[in-house]
C-alpha cells in the first residue's frame, strides 16, 4: 500500500479529477435511466411485451438518488455506489440468459457508473482535506 502524501499543490488535480468524475457519474447515471426505460418500455428483449412493472422496479430505486447526486452529496455517491453491484449482478446474469444490446449498455454504464461514483468520492474526500489544511 502506497502512502500519499498530501500537499496544498496538489488541490487543483484533486478538484479537476472531482469535477471529472462527477461529469461520468451525471452521464452514466442519466444514461442509466434511459437504457432502462427503453428496454422496458419501447425495445423489450427476448419476445417480452412493453411493462410499467419492470421498468418501475429498474427505475424507482435510481430515483431515490437523483436529488443527493444533484446536490454532491458523498454519502448518496456511496449508496449509488453500493446500489450499483446489485444492478450489475442482475444485467450480467441477464446478458447471459438473453444477449441483448441493451444488456450490455447497461453493463456498461452500471460499471462506468460505479467506477466514477467511486473515483468521486476519493478525490472529493481528498479535496476537503486539503481545503482543511489550508
Amino acid at each position: 500500500m502506497r502512502n500519499v502524501e498530501l500537499s496544498i499543490d496538489s488541490l487543483p488535480k484533486y478538484q479537476k479529477l472531482a469535477q471529472l468524475a462527477r461529469y461520468g457519474v451525471l452521464l452514466s447515471y442519466f444514461g442509466l435511466l434511459v437504457t432502462f426505460s427503453l428496454s422496458a418500455l419501447w425495445w423489450p428483449s427476448c419476445d417480452r411485451s412493453p411493462s410499467a412493472i419492470i421498468w418501475s422496479i429498474h427505475v424507482v430505486p435510481l430515483l431515490l438518488f437523483v436529488h443527493g447526486i444533484v446536490k454532491k452529496n458523498v454519502r448518496t455517491h456511496v449508496w449509488v455506489s453500493f446500489i450499483c453491484l446489485g444492478y450489475f449482478l442482475v444485467s450480467v446474469n441477464a446478458v447471459f440468459a438473453c444477449p441483448d444490446v441493451f444488456t450490455g449498455i447497461e453493463i456498461f454504464l452500471i460499471s462506468v457508473l460505479f467506477t466514477t461514483s467511486t473515483m468521486y468520492i476519493r478525490c472529493y474526500s481528498r479535496e476537503q482535506k486539503l481545503q482543511q489544511m489550508v
